[in-house]
């Protein structure tokens, strides 16, 4: 007898938050000094230091496990219904496009060293095998889950998402909306790709052309550049918030309309810089700028025809 669907789900969804764990629990070993598994501290505490320090190397990585565990219980637990699930569902989709080539180009690159007799440095063979089987596991069970729970009728009772997700744009035509929902999604975009442009954050810092900038924040600390990558992606996210909401696909977020004018503003003004930009020949400038040019307007068009609903006048009862 098979299972269900919907069994399959959560089996997929906690078989992945163990993998999580898994990861989690050695990058907490480390944090606190533990040396499990590393052959070479030296180049170790190197490594650490490149990546900005055990703050960034070590515990961001462990809130990040933590919030991949969180996304794969949304799709399978009640509470996660508070979350448009198209929502949800991308940032699956995305942890499997992101952690499965990882995990498995990885593992075989170990697999292979290990048995040619030239393991990498820094760690054991066992540790680098656990680390890139816990990112395939993850990767895959994001997969499996997210396709397992695509039925939103199945995961998601009409009474119950009724409840929770409120209409606050009446009267809006379809293309604002459209415009807003574009705006949303590219801000998500791009405060994912901030989070996993960490990975190479200097290549990453080198081809925005903010490299000697970083360069001087992290004289002043490693983590620096890393807390300021990570707090932008932050307000990108916001930003995105602030852009479904205002199409309605997420509930109505406190001075939505000011929100969006300013968030508007905000990317028209950055795109002013493109001017300087296309007299230097920048191409990547250019197109950051126009970028930034784009998702204005999509904000500034959704947010001028953001209006608050409109109560029906009352209708004169016949006596």
């Amino acid at each position: 007898m098979t299972s269900t669907p919907d069994k399959q789900a959560v089996t997929a969804a906690y078989l992945g938050c163990a993998a999580t764990a898994g990861y989690a629990v050695l990058k907490v070993a480390w944090a606190l000094g533990s040396t499990l598994g590393v052959s070479d501290k030296a180049v170790f505490e190197e490594f650490l230091d490149r990546l900005g320090g055990p703050l960034v190397a070590l515990w961001a990585t462990v809130l990040l496990a933590l919030l991949a565990g969180a996304i794969l219980l949304s799709l399978v637990q009640p509470w996660g219904l508070r979350v448009p699930r198209r929502l949800r569902a991308s940032l699956a989709w995305l942890g499997f496009a992101t952690m499965t080539p990882v995990g498995l180009l990885c593992l075989g690159q170990t697999l292979a060293a290990t048995l040619a007799g030239n393991p990498f440095p820094m760690l054991t063979p066992a540790i680098y095998i656990w680390v890139y089987g816990c990112f395939t596991v993850l990767g895959l069970t994001f997969a499996v889950t997210a396709w397992r729970t695509r039925n939103p009728e199945a995961a998601s009772p009409p009474d119950i998402r009724s409840t929770v997700m409120i209409n606050h744009t009446e009267g809006i035509e379809l293309r604002p909306r459209h415009a807003l929902r574009i705006g949303g999604w590219a801000n998500a975009a791009i405060a994912t790709a901030h989070v996993i442009g960490l990975i190479w954050a200097w290549s990453m810092f080198r081809a925005v052309g903010i490299e000697e900038d970083m360069r001087e924040l992290a004289a002043q600390g490693a983590a620096l550049p890393y807390i300021l990558t990570l707090i932008t992606a932050a307000a990108f996210f916001a930003f995105g918030l602030y852009g479904l909401s205002g199409a309605g696909d997420l509930r109505r977020l406190p001075f939505v309309h000011v929100g969006l004018v300013s968030i508007a503003a905000i990317y028209v003004f950055r795109a002013t810089w493109g001017a300087g930009a296309v007299a230097d020949g920048d191409g990547a400038q250019i197109v950051f700028a126009a970028i930034a040019l784009l998702i204005g307007l999509c904000y500034a068009y959704g947010a001028r025809a953001h209006r608050r609903p409109k109560t029906a006048a009352p209708t004169a009862v016949a006596s």
